[in-house]
């Protein structure tokens, strides 16, 4: 994640299938199925140790089930944003927020994986310090991502109301509907 400071500009995608694009996709793909992953052990370190645990066929269908979800969600997010850019007509401030979050979603994939993979082998009822260590580094990878897509409303001249707006419409929205239909 960088900016060259000279010009002040933003790190940008090139056209193509450059190098950095392909991992951007491969990293997405890896931490969709990852969140799927985070979400089945959460939920099982959430469940009464009483309860008999699941066969792997039907850990596997609930991970992928999970991955659907953040799927959709972030498809959702997606299109928001592209709609949004549309309407306004800010096609290029909208692919740098794009790449923005791409960038920082990637992030969070290399930092967390370990961890969560190492949350993922722990016996039921255990693993809680690998828990801790996620959460804060998931925290700490949305304390950046905030900061940077601050600076860029900034730097583009865009009020931080409207990047106050964006937040709540296009990443913490979604997000909460789909808690809230779970909770139900």
């Amino acid at each position: 994640i960088s900016r060259d400071t000279a010009t002040g500009q933003r790190l940008s995608e090139e056209p193509g299938g450059s190098g950095f694009s392909r991992f951007l996709n491969i990293a997405t793909t890896i931490g969709m199925l990852f969140m799927g992953v985070m979400a089945v052990k959460y939920g099982d370190s959430l469940m009464p140790s009483q309860l008999e645990t699941l066969s792997h066929g039907a850990v596997l269908a609930m991970s992928l089930l999970a991955t659907l979800a953040c799927t959709a969600i972030v498809a959702c997010q997606a299109a928001l944003v592209r709609i949004a850019g549309a309407v306004t007509v800010s096609q290029p401030f909208v692919s740098q927020l794009m790449l923005l979050r791409r960038t920082y979603f990637a992030l969070a994939v290399i930092v967390t994986s370990p961890a969560l993979l190492l949350f993922a082998l722990c016996p039921r009822g255990t693993g809680n310090v690998w828990f801790s260590v996620i959460t804060i580094e998931l925290a700490m990878t949305a304390f950046l991502y905030l900061k940077e897509s601050l600076n860029l409303f900034i730097s583009k001249k865009i009020s931080i109301l409207h990047w106050f707006l964006y937040l709540c419409t296009v990443e913490i929205f979604p997000v909460s509907l789909l808690w809230l239909s779970l909770v139900r």
